[in-house]
């Protein structure tokens, strides 16, 4: 189990190189605390959009470890809304992860 009274951070970036379209870089960035979950996003929901996320980070387990972090998030530029969500994981050996979120669009 992680120091609850640490701050862990991590920074991601995904290059996307595509034959008849744009090619861009999609940037992620989090920030967790015991059980505060802080995340900022750049070109995930749409092309010259950001997002900004709070949650919380549940987890425990010995030999099978679990995490599982309920957040809400806002979304700004090109797109923009409200998009409540979770991100998780289990892990024995090996690591299952994955993440989803529903965009609630802001009508204009």
């Amino acid at each position: 189990m992680p120091d609850e009274n640490a701050w862990s951070c991590s920074v991601a970036a995904f290059t996307y190189i595509l034959s008849d379209d744009r090619h861009y870089v999609q940037p992620t960035v989090t920030a967790n605390h015991g059980w505060l979950h802080l995340e900022a996003r750049s070109n995930y929901e749409g092309l010259n959009t950001g997002s900004a996320w709070m949650g919380v980070n549940f987890r425990g387990g010995k030999t099978l470890e679990w995490e599982f972090t309920p957040l809400v998030g806002g979304v700004f530029g090109d797109t923009a809304g409200v998009a409540p969500g979770f991100e998780g994981s289990l892990g024995w050996k090996l690591e299952w992860s994955g993440e989803t979120e529903w965009l609630c669009l802001q009508s204009g």
